[in-house]
């Protein structure tokens, strides 16, 4: 063939684009052409619901009206509203002072022959804070520190610095030589205590008693005390 009549032969026009078949195949099933636009439409939607679920699930929840959130902290366990077993009473040597960590507070007891009452100190002189579970009952009864010598009574009050002057200022009875004491009892057998020194809790056994086992005091049943010291932290 001439190669010049290849330039003037008609341009090869395409065969029916697609179009024309999806427009046949429209016009034999008209649910499909509507379903395809309800489909693109549904999937745009769960691309945008996605982020505001997201964001939603992350947000705290907002306190009710009625006082939920207030509710919810009042329910809050308070560890130091309570009563916390020191040790079996007859464990406990009366001529002795007896140290021990309960939930970090490092605390003693000790015998006030003044009284016959058990009381429960902090472990700490307020001079040196040297322990004063390392110490002694004096020949008066009273709690005495290993280090210095200070002396204490059964509220926690100074009664006597071998270091100051007899003549001199009573600085025994300054605020700030008191050891902490808090409220303790004898129920069960068991010397028990409430690890709050403030004025204010020193009446609590009159609000709050140490849980009671009538089982203990029953003399058909046989008591076995035991004590275990578990590490934490």
């Amino acid at each position: 063939m001439d190669p010049l009549s290849l330039l003037i032969l008609p341009r090869a026009r395409p065969s029916l684009p697609l179009r024309t078949a999806a427009n046949n195949a429209a016009r034999a099933s008209p649910s499909a052409a509507r379903l395809a636009p309800a489909l693109r439409w549904r999937r745009q939607r769960a691309r945008l619901s996605s982020p505001v679920s997201a964001v939603a699930a992350e947000a705290p929840p907002s306190p009710s009206p009625s006082g939920g959130g207030e509710e919810d902290s009042e329910g809050q366990f308070d560890w130091l509203d309570q009563w916390y077993p020191f040790a079996p009473v007859c464990d406990l040597d009366p001529g002795a002072p007896h140290g021990k960590t309960v939930l970090g507070l490092r605390v003693v007891a000790w015998y006030d022959r003044a009284v016959d009452e058990w009381r429960v100190f902090d472990d700490a002189c307020p001079h040196r804070l040297a322990p004063l579970s390392e110490g002694r009952i004096d020949d008066k009864g009273r709690l005495q520190c290993v280090y210095h010598g200070w002396c204490f009574d059964g509220r926690g009050s100074c009664q006597f610095i071998p270091q100051a002057p007899a003549l001199g200022p009573p600085v025994h009875k300054n605020s700030k030589a008191c050891v902490a004491s808090y409220p303790s009892v004898v129920q069960n057998n068991i010397l028990w205590f409430y690890p709050r020194a403030d004025a204010e809790h020193r009446d609590v056994l009159e609000r709050k008693q140490p849980p009671f086992i009538p089982e203990i005091d029953d003399p058909s049943f046989v008591t076995v005390y035991g004590i275990r010291d578990l590490s934490y932290g």
